[in-house]
């Protein structure tokens, strides 16, 4: 009898071995199948950065067919909308929403919902409601910053840019937030409408125009560019420079950061940001080297002369034919800030000029800096496919 009851043992403990390694077998493939599907989700990202839609789509639909995930549902949705077919696009991420409401990519379908909602049916109040529910779920995500930015936009539609300013504020103190740059261009134009305010501002002076005061005797006695002093008060008019009228003169310590890389140009005050502007930058990476210490040298309201270095042909300064526009700011020899007619050559590598600005931001800029502005120029140009603009 002993020795029937330790065959048994042994056969049982034999077989529970055996289910142990089955199950562990099974276990294994199985995580193997997990972490298979979880790279192709990847691969299928990767697909939709580079716009390869029906292979995105394919690996998607293998995911989904054997496990779905909240991930892999978004992406689909959003590889649709991106193909062009947005009602398609929508209902995924509608499933995201209902199927996986505390998941991650719960707040991103709402953002995108909110993104379509606003810019596409033009319904802000339902845009909105999205967006605080992608802030509310997950406020330190990626995706919460993009819906501050998005609620700042519908803030600024409802003419609110008190409250555009505080869902922009949050965004601008994370440096490495990928919503900043976006959250900059809208808050530059904030501070540029009220820098050019006519209402006196925190730090602030007034002036009194005195009997025989110009623009230019204001500009050296105030140290603002007479610019500036002329677009903030209205002096336009030489009627306006009334004996006795009260102006308001800003303090202001402007500084200049080309970023050849980003292909933008930033002005700071007193070290804080002001404004960024969208620039064409020189090709020719050696035309404004980075590093190097650079200043406003010479500005020159109606533009410069241009040469054709193919014909040797000089271009009179606002002549048709001149690619340096309205205003050039010098930062040395035949290097400089200029303007353009041509919105094509904005944010592109740029083959005639150095540093290229639509003429309605060149205005801004210039008659924000003096002679000796400090610019400081960083990063390098890179051809990334995009060829120079002629």
């Amino acid at each position: 009898m002993p020795a029937v009851k330790k065959t048994f043992f042994v056969l049982f403990a034999l077989a529970l071995v055996v289910a142990i390694l089955a199950g562990g077998s099974a276990f294994l493939l199985r995580q193997k199948e997990l972490n298979g599907l979880a790279r192709l989700t990847v691969q299928a990202e990767d697909m939709l950065k580079s716009h390869k839609y029906e292979d995105a789509i394919t690996m998607l639909k293998k995911v989904q067919a054997e496990t779905p995930s909240d991930r892999s549902t978004y992406l689909l949705g959003k590889t649709y909308y991106e193909q062009g077919k947005p009602e398609e696009g929508i209902k995924y991420y509608k499933q995201v929403i209902e199927k996986y409401p505390d998941r991650p990519a719960a707040a991103d379908a709402h953002l995108e919902l909110a993104k379509h909602l606003f810019s596409v049916e033009h319904n802000t109040e339902a845009a909105q409601q999205h967006v605080l529910t992608t802030i509310a779920k997950l406020p330190n995500s990626q995706a919460a910053d993009f819906a501050l930015v998005l609620l700042a936009k519908i803030n600024l539609q409802k003419h609110d840019e008190a409250r555009a300013k505080a869902s922009l504020d949050p965004v601008m103190k994370k440096p490495n937030s990928p919503a900043r740059d976006e959250a900059e261009f809208l808050i530059g134009d904030l501070n540029m409408k009220a820098l050019k305010s006519p209402d006196i501002a925190p730090g602030d002076e007034t002036y009194t125009i005195q009997k025989g005061d110009t623009l230019s005797k204001m500009e050296r006695k105030l140290k603002v560019p007479a610019d500036l002093l002329a677009g903030i008060n209205g002096l336009d008019d030489p009627r306006a420079l009334r004996v006795g009228r009260e102006l308001r003169v800003p303090h202001l310590n402007i500084s200049v950061v080309i970023d050849k890389s980003a292909r933008t140009l930033t002005l700071k005050n007193n070290g804080q940001f002001l404004k960024k502007y969208h620039a064409g930058i020189a090709q020719d990476d050696a035309a404004l080297p980075d590093g190097d210490d650079y200043s406003v040298q010479k500005k020159f309201k109606d533009g410069k002369a241009w040469q054709d270095p193919k014909t040797n042909q000089v271009v009179k300064a606002g002549q048709p034919g001149n690619p340096f526009g309205d205003r050039y700011i010098e930062l040395r020899n035949d290097r400089g800030i200029h303007g353009t007619d041509d919105p094509d050559k904005i944010g592109k590598l740029i083959s005639e000029g150095t540093v290229a600005l639509t003429n309605q931001d060149v205005k801004e800029v210039y008659a924000l800096v003096e002679v000796k502005t400090p610019v400081v120029v960083k990063g390098h140009t890179t051809s990334e496919g995009n060829s120079a603009s002629k």
